[in-house]
């Protein structure tokens, strides 16, 4: 946990010479009160995370591994996760979670972050809620290999049955970043079951100054929710041979767009 700031020390008071046509005893101002100390978090580590992000726990003595989503923080002091896995065994019972040391780890902007934390409480109502202690430490592995091209490309994919409308906010020849405006969406509730972690999806995707598309399958590998918009990372599966010159052609329009050599 981060440390609290010290107490203001106050100053010495200096003693002034008494006056002999002064009575002993003369009325000095009152001293100014000094503020009371207040816990500081100047010192926390940054979390680099967002508010729906999906979150791997697991529990170190429990050899167990359960899907989460961070629904809120306090900086410096503590995570709740929202757990989404089931628990038919009753292995997440609070006296048995309570106090433990659990691993947590997580995707975000083309990153896996992980850090060594201890669960302060659990509540099972209106949710199941895990509430960790805030890391003092985070390591992060940058997992992009590949050069990524900024744009804003509307583009469209499917889940399942449903077929929405997504923008692209950057891509690289494994994978790309999406964002889908949910306020727009009509069926939201049934978007939110089909965009999830290792979902597949296939995506159309328009070529510039051209009339053709490039068509590619891909998985989710991280995804962040907030009640507007869902951003997700898809990492491209293979790419069929007749789609990958058009593929190429977006590459080389993209990097000639932002003045990048496409490696």
């Amino acid at each position: 946990m981060v440390d609290t700031a010290e107490d203001i020390t106050e100053s010495e008071e200096t003693t002034q010479p008494e006056s002999v046509n002064e009575p002993k005893e003369t009325a000095q101002p009152e001293k100014a009160a000094q503020p009371e100390a207040v816990t500081q978090h100047q010192d926390a580590v940054h979390l680099p995370i967002t508010v729906g992000t999906e979150v791997q726990i697991e529990l170190i003595k429990m050899n167990c591994r359960l899907k989460s989503e961070l629904i809120g923080l306090e900086e410096g002091e503590f995570l709740i996760l929202k757990l989404t896995h089931c628990d038919p065994c009753g292995m997440l019972s609070s006296d048995k979670v309570s106090g433990s040391i659990i691993l947590v780890r997580y995707m975000f902007h083309g990153a896996i972050y992980g850090f060594k934390t201890k669960v302060l409480n659990m509540i099972y109502r209106p949710e199941r809620m895990i509430f960790v202690e805030y890391p003092t430490k985070i390591e992060e592995h940058n997992v992009r290999t590949e050069q990524r091209y900024d744009c804003v490309m509307q583009a469209e994919c499917t889940s399942g049955e449903m077929t929405t409308e997504l923008i692209i906010t950057d891509i690289s020849v494994k994978g790309c970043r999406c964002i889908i405006l949910t306020t727009l969406i009509e069926n939201k509730g049934e978007l939110l079951k089909q965009i999830n972690m290792d979902a597949t999806i296939d995506m159309k995707v328009p070529i510039p100054s051209s009339e053709e598309f490039f068509n590619v399958n891909g998985t989710i590998r991280n995804i962040n929710r907030d009640e507007t918009e869902i951003i997700f990372g898809i990492s491209f599966n293979d790419i069929p041979p007749d789609e990958k010159s058009k593929f190429d052609r977006l590459i080389n329009i993209l990097a000639s767009i932002t003045g990048e050599h496409h490696r």
